[in-house]
This record gives structure tokens, C-alpha cells and sequence, in this order.
């Protein structure tokens, strides 16, 4: 493994984290609804984030980079699981969940993304399961 390689896990590894607290284009209403608590590991295929939000009916995501700090953006993006209390929307480069009517609990969904690195022809590959958490 390359030192680009390295590179590249290091930026997924801070990815998530940039991309959903800066990636939220809500109002400052929803934003205080809708946070991220813990982000990790998603370069290794194992990572996690864990959201807390509100169920007010309001969508709660964000925006994935690859390179959070040039704002690049993911060129494609899967719902590999889906969550059971609500339902995942993928616009690439954006993702948002949205709780079903009335639920509170906790949901969890997995994602798959991948898109260009800091040298030419370089990918990044990121997958990671995020769990929510909604609150009344």
C-alpha cells in the first residue's frame, strides 16, 4: 500500500464528519434538530456515523466529499441497506433520511460512495452504516 493509499484512508477517515456537519443546508430551526455525534472508520468499509434528530417530519442529512476541504464531491452514491422506520433519499452528491410519521426510536441505513481523490485519476471508495437517532 501506497502512500496515497494511506492518504486516501486518512481522508475518509475525517470525511463523514466534515460532510454532514458542513454539508447541511437547512434552516438554523433544523440544524438544531438534525446532528451528527460520531463518525469513523468509513475508508475501511466498516464506519460509522450516528445522527440525532427530531421526527418533525423534516429530512435530516448532508452532502459527502471526498476531499472535504476542496469540497469534492462523491460521484456516486448507493443505499446499500435500507432503514426500517424511514426512507433514504440519494441525490449524489447528497443523501437524506426521513423518519415514518410518528416514529421515535433508533434506524439505521448503510451507504456506498465513491469519487475522485486528490491526484488525477485516483478513487475513493467510502461505506459505512449510519444510525439514527429519533427523538419526539
Amino acid at each position: 500500500m501506497g502512500h496515497d493509499h494511506y492518504r486516501g484512508r486518512l481522508v475518509w477517515g475525517l470525511l463523514l464528519a466534515t460532510l454532514l456537519m458542513a454539508g447541511l443546508a437547512m434552516s438554523a430551526r433544523a440544524q438544531s434538530d438534525c446532528r451528527v455525534e460520531v463518525v469513523e472508520g468509513w475508508h475501511t468499509g466498516a464506519g460509522t456515523a450516528t445522527i440525532i434528530m427530531r421526527n418533525g417530519g423534516s429530512p435530516c442529512g448532508g452532502t459527502l466529499y471526498t476531499v472535504p476541504k476542496q469540497k469534492v464531491a462523491v460521484d456516486k452514491m448507493i443505499v446499500v441497506v435500507p432503514p426500517k422506520n424511514g426512507v433514504v433519499v440519494v441525490a449524489v452528491p447528497r443523501f437524506a433520511y426521513t423518519p415514518n410519521a410518528g416514529f421515535v426510536g433508533e434506524d439505521r441505513f448503510e451507504l456506498s460512495a465513491e469519487g475522485p481523490g486528490r491526484a488525477k485519476g485516483n478513487r475513493l471508495t467510502l461505506r459505512g452504516v449510519v444510525l439514527v437517532r429519533v427523538e419526539p
